[in-house]
């Protein structure tokens, strides 16, 4: 009886299984004739190639782990020097110093006071000169006003006849073979106040006209000259001044 029962129980699985494969076969069946699904396209497709694989693969080095490199030492700041002191002023040495400058000062004082008396003693000399002379009497021209100048006055006109020759002189050029004769001319020029010439003479001549035109014409050449200082301007202009050639 109950074998009976698990054969009618396996029947009518197996029933039940066939028919459920059919339904699915004629649902498949029904879809595909009347419900088509659209074709699959492989233009887009992938080709892939095999191809064959080395039996061994190298081998390839590890690459090496790099050694950690070393932080930089920090370096300790270094201490600011102190600050050195201020030197003391040396009082001595100041005081010697301001010793020496007095003493310069005091030199100084003394040369000035000097001149100054040699220039008081020169102007006293001159004036006695001069009062010895205004007893004589003279003869013939009277005493070039040049002459009755003293003290810094005629000092100053000496520097400034000294300055007219080295002007005239440096026109002074004759050629070799006459300067190898050993001539000698004195010549007497007048110039006006503006430093031209207003005359010009030989008074002693070389004994050679050549040599004598030469002396004329380096006076000629040197004009105009520096202009004399007011107070010699008349002494120039009415007495002049004599130059000798080649001193």
């Amino acid at each position: 009886m109950k074998e009976t029962n698990e054969q009618d129980n396996l029947s009518g699985f197996f029933v039940k299984s066939v028919i459920l494969h059919i339904a699915i076969f004629l649902l498949f069946s029904v879809q595909a004739v009347f419900f088509p699904s659209e074709p699959i396209s492989l233009d887009g497709a992938i080709r892939v190639d095999m191809v064959a694989l080395p039996d061994k693969l190298p081998d390839v080095p590890k690459p090496q782990a790099k050694a950690p490199e070393p932080e930089p030492k920090k370096e300790s700041p270094k201490p600011k020097p102190a600050p050195k002191p201020e030197p003391k002023p040396d009082l001595k040495a100041i005081a010697k110093k301001k010793a020496i400058n007095l003493q310069k000062q005091k030199k100084t004082r003394e040369d000035a006071l000097k001149r100054l008396r040699a220039l008081q003693k020169i102007e006293e000399e001159q004036e006695q000169k001069e009062q010895e002379a205004a007893k004589q009497v003279f003869k013939g021209n009277q005493i070039s006003k040049g002459s009755q100048l003293s003290g810094i006055q005629k000092l100053q006109y000496d520097d400034y006849l000294a300055r007219l020759e080295s002007h005239i002189k440096s026109f002074w050029s004759i050629p070799a073979w006459m300067a190898n004769l050993d001539l000698r001319a004195e010549i007497s020029v007048r110039i006006s106040p503006e430093g031209y010439v207003i005359s010009k003479k030989i008074t002693k001549a070389s004994g050679n006209k050549s040599y004598d035109d030469q002396v004329v014409a380096t006076i000629e050449r040197a004009s105009p000259f520096p202009r004399p200082s007011e107070k010699f301007r008349d002494i120039l202009a009415n007495e002049g001044f004599r130059l000798g050639f080649p001193e």
